[in-house]
């Protein structure tokens, strides 16, 4: 410790008082007469669930002012110890014993160090009832004095009040009897419209603590008012995080909304409703669709078929982007073949004459079927590329109105122009006479047949006519000279 200081600065020898003491004092004293001294209400005596032992004694040096103690011996509490979970099955600010549920406001140590549920505290019961009933401070501030009143009553008084019911609480050692008042609530509502003074209703309704039936539970926890419950700290809260107790009514509350994101060049803000907050996210758009303006906005849609093919609606679109356009597939065409006209300066005329063929404005382009591309072979009609049996050793086929043959590992019978649709034509031999193959013999090889459009090699190394893939317009009908294919300004709706 630090010792007075005196000092002469004159002959007279005058004395000059100490400066102050500017050191920190430790923990448990306190600075006094320009010095520190022990504190002793800075040592207490810790909290200990079982006896406190004195290891070290106190002095009156600071630093060394309190006692150390340690903790050992049996619990002296007058309660067993509870499981985290658990409370006591009595009322609140009692010691843990009977241990069946968890104690709703916490818990906290007495002065001897053992470990007792919290009270509710007396703010907390008048904001439950003021969001339970609806009601005003200072009406419910008279509900608790009333309580107090009429509860002393009881307590003093033999007879049973005549404004009280009774319920009954049943424990796991006794029956107990509380008797509990009735409070006059007065709720209050909004005048309709054709009414120009705001009407009351006087509701009769116990005091009570904690929910009376089960099955009301929310998430384990009581209901205080519609979409609200009791939270662990006793405080009727919203279940709805976005929401917030005005009035005793959850509304929403728009401080805990999250505010609106940027998107990039290559997604949209999108909204997404979300209870009281409107959310939102950054999304791309659809495949059918691009970003204009920072909103997906549809592409043009192409419904086209190649040739052959003919358009079947599967489904309509709605011009939404995600929906945009129709969904179809390509049909094949089987009643004929579809080809593409070629447009020259007298095109009308030209169709006006060809009366066989069957035509239709598509993109800017004529495109016509011909009627007249079939076959007939004994009376029997095919249309184009249909193959049929025509005996037991000959398959033939209808290709641009002419009819091809084909013998077992012959060579194919082709018609000619004139015999287009009639075709009947069989390999001969040298004498000219028709030579039908019989069963299980085969066609000869010396026919005198040519094939107009050539010979091709089969996969035995034997040549067979090739087909003809020339278009054959039927007599009276003359192919127009020098067709070329472009869109008439016209055709384009």
């Amino acid at each position: 410790m630090q010792k007075d200081k005196f000092s002469a600065v004159d002959s007279a020898s005058a004395v000059v008082q100490a400066a102050p003491y500017i050191e920190a004092c430790p923990p448990d004293s306190v600075p006094a007469d320009n010095k520190c001294a022990c504190d002793a209400s800075a040592c207490p005596v810790p909290p200990c669930q079982w006896e406190l032992e004195l290891v070290q004694n106190g002095t009156d040096v600071p630093g060394l002012c309190c006692p150390i103690y340690e903790c050992t011996g049996t619990n002296h509490c007058n309660s067993t110890t509870c499981e985290i979970k658990e409370v006591p099955n009595r009322n609140e600010c009692r010691p843990l014993s009977d241990c069946n549920k968890q104690c709703s406001n916490g818990y906290r140590m007495n002065k001897k160090g053992c470990e007792i549920c919290k009270c509710n505290s007396p703010l907390n019961i008048i904001q439950d009832i003021i969001t339970k009933y609806n009601i005003s401070t200072d009406e419910a501030t008279d509900v608790l004095k009333n309580y107090a009143i009429n509860k002393l009553k009881s307590t003093t008084s033999t007879e049973s009040p005549p404004t009280t019911t009774s319920t009954t609480t049943t424990t796991s050692t006794s029956t107990t009897t509380t008797e509990m008042p009735l409070v006059t609530l007065v709720k209050r509502y909004r005048a309709e419209i054709n009414q120009s003074t705001t009407e009351a209703t006087v509701t009769q309704v116990p005091v009570t603590k904690g929910c009376s039936d089960a099955d009301s539970l929310v998430d384990g926890r009581c209901p205080c008012v519609p979409g609200a419950v009791i939270n662990e700290r006793g405080v009727c809260e919203c279940v709805d995080e976005e929401r917030h107790l005005v009035n005793g009514t959850c509304v929403c509350n728009p401080l805990k909304c999250v505010r609106e994101q940027e998107c990039d060049k290559d997604h949209v803000l999108a909204t997404i409703e979300n209870n009281c907050c409107r959310g939102t996210k950054c999304a791309a758009c659809p495949e059918d669709s691009e970003i204009v303006d920072g909103r997906c906005e549809c592409l043009p849609c192409n419904n086209y078929c190649g040739l052959n093919e003919t358009i079947v609606i599967k489904k309509k679109g709605n011009g939404f982007p995600g929906d945009c356009c129709d969904i179809y597939s390509c049909e094949p065409n089987l009643t004929g073949k579809d080809i593409v006209k070629p447009i020259n300066s007298n095109v009308e005329s030209w169709l006006a004459q060809a009366a066989e063929w069957d035509c239709v404005r598509k993109m800017g382009l004529i495109w016509c079927k011909n009627k007249s591309l079939n076959c007939t072979d004994d009376n029997k009609v095919y249309y184009h590329t249909q193959k049929w049996k025509k005996d037991d050793y000959m398959e033939c086929t209808c290709f641009d109105g002419n009819v091809t043959c084909l013998a077992e590992d012959a060579k194919p019978l082709s018609s000619s122009p004139d015999h287009q649709h009639h075709s009947r034509e069989k390999c001969s031999d040298s004498t000219g006479r028709k030579n039908v193959p019989k069963r299980g013999k085969r066609c000869k090889f010396d026919c005198d047949k040519q094939c107009p459009n050539g010979y091709r090699i089969n996969k035995n190394g034997r040549k067979k006519c090739k087909f003809n893939s020339r278009k054959i317009f039927k007599k009276g009908v003359a192919k127009p000279e020098n067709l070329q294919l472009r869109i008439l300004p016209n055709m384009i709706n």
